[in-house]
């Protein structure tokens, strides 16, 4: 099940025309939380990213970890320098 839900969320992110970035997103997930990780290129795409994974069947919640063209996230714990 596990497989399945990666492969059907990085197949919608490769599908929306959206999602301009030749950059990977890394996609994980455990117990229907998705964890996407990587490079975008815009806040735009940040969102969609999102959007998409969370309209996936199965997926319970989604935490974004993507950056934005190279700014790194330092998560909810650390306020960006």
């Amino acid at each position: 099940m596990v497989i399945e839900l990666i492969d059907s969320i990085r197949n919608a992110l490769r599908a929306d025309s959206r999602i301009t970035s030749k950059k990977t997103i890394h996609v994980a997930t455990q117990d229907g939380t998705v964890t996407l990780h990587g490079v975008v290129d815009s806040l735009d795409e940040f969102g969609i990213a999102q959007e998409i994974a969370e309209s996936v069947p199965g997926v319970a919640a989604v935490e974004n970890h993507l950056s934005i063209d190279g700014e790194v996230d330092t998560g909810p714990c650390c306020p960006q320098m």
